[in-house]
């Protein structure tokens, strides 16, 4: 019953119409046959009577408008389409009803942003999602110094390329299989902390590396997009939790990283409001220079107007 206010709460507030219209407009993407993502997630064994598509999407739906209606701050953030079906998708896997999964699935994401580290992954304006790229980022340039050095050269900002990673929670993933997508799940919430997602990413730049270097921006995107073969073997469970425990990435060197990345993005946003301040006394100076201009008895605006005048004296 709780459940079921919540969503008629998300479908009715007004407060909440702009979630509503990107829910509409996400949805049909992440569960398009062909493209989306949300096939390959609930790619579920056959049994006689399952839900469709189109009732798993539906079910997806009211999860992420009964989440608007818990967390207005966070209200709708892109990413969580995917991730709600995968919550559901477990919970269908554990042989809960279509019905049981879909509530439990609702609870379990709306605990998981009642804490404060991963709500302002989707909480507006994405602040710890940006300082959690922004310190991976960080540990690149310290575990790998060449290959942060070559994406640099290439324009190919870290924290873009893998932004995608993070904001999904590594479901957006495609080329990871199921169960060690799992797997980090189980290390992230047993640990309780980012650390395990970090560290899978980082894992991931890593085995990576080798093809990264030398390679043009495009072929970045695509490298870390598809992991091909060989690469692709490094996506197995046994071998990328692994590697991401072997990264060392500890939660002082990872609260570190952070406090870099905080202090580095705030630094850039302070530029950038500097150089919208530069740019805008500049407009103005020059619009200030157009009507002086115009002021003046012998500039063609002046003299149209004192012509006007004349005329109607």
């Amino acid at each position: 019953a709780e459940y079921a206010l919540r969503v008629e709460r998300g479908r009715a507030n007004a407060a909440l119409a702009g979630a509503r219209s990107a829910i509409a407009a996400d949805l049909p993407r992440a569960f398009d046959a062909e493209c989306g993502r949300a096939p390959a997630l609930l790619s579920l064994p056959a049994t006689a009577g399952a839900p469709g598509l189109d009732e798993r999407q539906a079910a997806v739906e009211r999860i992420l408008l009964a989440l608007a209606a818990e967390h207005p701050s966070v209200g709708y953030c892109q990413g969580l389409d995917v991730v709600a079906t995968f919550c559901l998708s477990v919970a269908e896997e554990a042989g809960d009803s279509l019905r049981e999964a879909e509530a439990g699935a609702f609870s379990f994401l709306a605990a998981v942003l009642e804490f404060d580290d991963l709500r302002s992954w989707f909480e507006p304006p994405l602040l710890g999602l940006r300082v959690a790229c922004g310190a991976l980022c960080v540990l690149v340039r310290r575990f790998a110094p060449r290959l942060a050095t070559h994406l640099a050269a290439e324009g190919a900002r870290i924290e873009f390329l893998c932004l995608s990673w993070l904001q999904t929670l590594f479901v957006g993933l495609a080329p990871l299989p199921r169960g060690t997508l799992c797997r980090i799940w189980e290390c992230w919430l047993l640990d309780g902390s980012p650390k395990a997602l970090v560290r899978t990413a980082l894992a991931l730049l890593l085995r990576a590396e080798g093809p990264l270097l030398g390679a043009p921006i495009e072929r970045v995107a695509e490298v870390l997009r598809g992991f091909q073969p060989p690469l692709d073997h490094h996506l197995e469970v046994g071998t990328l939790i692994s590697d991401a425990w072997a990264t060392k990435v500890t939660s002082s060197v990872l609260r570190g990283a952070l406090a870099e990345a905080a202090a580095e993005l705030e630094r850039s946003e302070q530029q950038a409001a500097s150089c919208a301040c530069a740019v805008l006394e500049e407009v103005e100076l020059e619009e200030d220079a157009e009507l002086e201009s115009e002021a003046e008895p012998g500039a063609t605006g002046g003299r149209q107007r004192e012509e006007f005048i004349q005329s109607l004296e």
